[in-house]
């Protein structure tokens, strides 16, 4: 039997036989060279980089001024902003003054309203006394009255308060009835209305002692130049006469009407 052969063109052509390797072989093991060269000298490189910085720390403290970034332009704004700062917060935050806190908590003073002062006018009242031949007869004396507002109603309060006591020594008297109260007084056209109670009508002397209680009371009240008659009403009513025994009130009394 024949041994069999291979033909050597065949060999090379297909590569069967040799122990010759592939160029595909062949160019992955340059690869495989180059990468392993490429990470050494990297490393060589992360070591060297890492003497170098550790050296320049070693060199410069972290604390040192050369190891801190210069920031010229940044100081020099900074060196101009705090006076616009500080009348920022001026203006949203003023001062507040001690003194007027210490003023507002303090407790205030009440002080009591003053007192209007009192004005006063010497006026003439009329009273009565009785002479020589036993007749009452009307007589005045002149009283200072004070009054805060309203002298004709002050003036009418003093005749009804009746003579003081000094005068009482010399003989005066009055007829008023000591029960009377004016309720209100008002002026118009020169006549003053005079509202009195019921206790006006009541005098135990009969007639002659309501003619002298009436000239008391229109004589005292048109002494005053703005008076010139008296209308006199019972409790706010108008009545025809005073009392049962025909004093007839209806109308306005002067001094003429006493004559």
């Amino acid at each position: 039997m024949a041994k069999k052969t291979i033909d050597p063109s065949l060999k090379k052509k297909y590569g069967t036989g040799g122990t010759k390797q592939s160029p595909a072989r062949e160019k992955s093991g340059r690869n495989l060279g180059l990468l392993s060269l490429f990470f050494i000298l990297l490393s060589l490189v992360l070591v060297v980089g890492k003497l170098t910085l550790e050296g320049k720390l070693a060199a410069d403290p972290p604390d040192s001024p050369a190891s801190l970034p210069v920031v010229t332009r940044m100081e020099e704004k900074e060196s101009t902003s705090p006076q616009k700062a500080s009348l920022a917060v001026e203006k949203a935050t003023p001062q507040i003054d001690e003194e007027s806190i210490k003023k507002e908590d303090e407790p205030k003073e009440e002080t009591e309203p003053e007192e209007t002062p009192l004005k006063e006018y010497q006026t003439r009242l009329f009273f009565l006394k009785i002479n020589d031949e036993g007749q009452i007869l009307l007589k005045s004396i002149m009283r200072n009255i004070q009054y805060e507002e309203g002298l004709l109603a002050a003036t009418l309060s003093a005749l009804l308060d009746g003579p003081s006591q000094d005068d009482l020594m010399k003989g005066y008297f009055t007829l008023i009835p000591n029960e009377t109260v004016i309720n209100k007084i008002s002026l118009r056209d020169g006549i003053a209305w005079i509202d009195v109670n019921d206790a006006f009508r009541y005098n135990h002397l009969g007639f002659e002692g309501y003619q002298a209680q009436l000239k008391q009371l229109v004589y005292s009240a048109t002494e005053f130049s703005s008076v010139v008659g008296v209308k006199i009403t019972i409790n706010g009513s108008e009545e025809d006469f005073l009392n049962a025994e025909g004093i007839n009130i209806s109308g306005i009394l002067t001094r003429d009407s006493f004559q």
